[in-house]
């Protein structure tokens, strides 16, 4: 049986995939000589007969081996590769139009996007399940750094002091950093799968980390779609019983605090006048009760910069151009959440969805921004919106997504965990 088994790896040229198919086929010939010797043969002859079953070891190495290897979506490569070069297209638009920004802006776009699509390639090559075993180290020890970079050694760009210095890249926001938090937290979930209502308000002190810190610099809008995100993921993860708690009394609990919390505080910080006169306007203003904030027009406020992607289209090439550009951007989310919907592997289906969702729920903040639903934040629209930091962000986060397709017939279905509940006394399959 050895014998056979090493012949069959040898076909298959994934390492990643070895183990995994021994341990398949392992499971497959022992349970077939199990029942050869429940007929009456001998351990030799049993054993025989099960190599036998199984074939050629050549053939079915070869047919395992198509099986279980890396793949590459074709797909996203080519639609991502696509709206990176309209990025460059529609920047260096930009830059000319404006010789303020000229060719060092145009320049700079182009260095960020052919740095960003490396980096997408080389996270893309790794084995995204390292985030199942490492996701609260490195979140620890992120958001140790970037606590300590923002408190004592803050670098100042346009009087905002929330960036670090790279080498060889040059100024980095720390917020954008934070936005890597999303599928980092999709391998905490991961971590504390099983855990139960522990497991679950670790998981919601785990939220509230970054959430703190992109308040504290302070970036309201980040630190809310921070906090929606993994909100999301954490209600998914309890939806599909990853922990033992009732789904629907939680998620209302859960939902219900996280709506009226902060309408609760921003009508009680109004009345007694809590906040700073410029937020009880901001806040009146998004109420609909104000019509401009501290002196500036409302389309002042929900302009978001002059060169905001989406409304520098609609009024140089018309609303029809800006709708075909965001929506290669939201079909990109989109086979993002179809690939993280066909994993059998938990983590890798979390790990997707975060992915996914941050291109989705960002992207859908930037077109109501534009739209003038809402005042102007730090939203972007992925891949295309200037700004170094968020390109690089938003090529990792899709090297993840990559990396997830890419491993999804190479990494097993975790086994269904048993869990003991103290209560009941009885067992439960999760």
């Amino acid at each position: 049986m050895e014998e056979y088994l090493q012949k069959v790896l040898e076909q298959i040229r994934c390492k990643q995939a070895r183990k995994m198919v021994e341990e398949e086929l392992r499971g497959h010939l022992e349970e077939q000589i199990s029942d050869n010797l429940l007929e009456g043969m001998d351990r030799d002859e049993a054993v025989k007969r099960a190599v036998e079953d199984m074939g050629s070891p050549v053939e079915t190495g070869i047919s395992l081996d198509a099986l279980h290897r890396p793949q590459m979506c074709w797909s996203m490569i080519i639609l991502i590769g696509f709206i990176s070069f309209l990025g460059i297209v529609i920047q260096t638009v930009i830059g000319k139009s404006d010789g303020t920004l000229g060719n060092s802006h145009i320049i700079r776009y182009i260095f960020h996007v052919v740095l960003g699509f490396g980096l997408m390639l080389g996270v893309y090559r790794l084995d995204y399940s390292f985030l199942g075993k490492y996701a609260k180290f490195l979140a620890g020890l992120g958001g140790l750094f970037l606590f300590l970079q923002a408190e004592f050694f803050p670098v100042s760009v346009n009087g905002a002091n929330s960036w670090i210095t790279l080498p060889g890249i040059g100024t980095f926001s720390i917020s954008s950093m934070l936005y890597l938090a999303i599928p980092l937290y999709g391998g905490i979930l991961y971590q504390y799968y099983g855990q139960g209502i522990r497991g679950i308000g670790k998981c919601l002190l785990w939220l509230l980390l970054p959430v703190f810190l992109a308040y504290r610099m302070p970036h309201l809008f980040q630190a809310g779609f921070l906090f929606l995100v993994e909100g999301v993921l954490l209600s998914y993860a309890v939806w599909k019983g990853w922990f033992q708690v009732k789904r629907g009394v939680f998620l209302g609990m859960f939902w219900g605090i996280t709506l009226a919390l902060p309408a609760g505080i921003a009508v009680l910080g109004v009345k007694i006048h809590w906040f700073a006169p410029y937020q009880i306007d901001r806040i009146q203003y998004y109420l609909g009760r104000l019509g401009h904030i501290s002196g500036f027009s409302t389309e002042v406020i929900r302009e978001n910069g002059r060169y905001d992607v989406v409304q520098f289209l609609s009024a140089s090439y018309g609303v029809i151009a800006a709708v075909v550009v965001v929506a290669m951007v939201l079909i990109l989310a989109m086979k993002g959440l179809h690939v993280a919907k066909k994993q059998k592997n938990q983590l890798g289906m979390m790990i997707g969805y975060a992915g996914a969702l941050f291109f989705l729920f960002m992207t859908l903040f930037h077109i109501g921004e534009a739209a003038g639903f809402f005042p102007g934040t730090t939203s972007f629209l992925p891949f295309l919106s200037s700004g170094g930091s968020n390109l690089l962000v938003s090529y990792v986060v899709l090297g993840l997504l990559l990396s997830v397709y890419r491993y999804q017939n190479l990494l097993p279905a975790e086994q269904k965990k048993t869990v003991v509940h103290k209560r009941t006394g009885g067992f439960c399959k999760s």
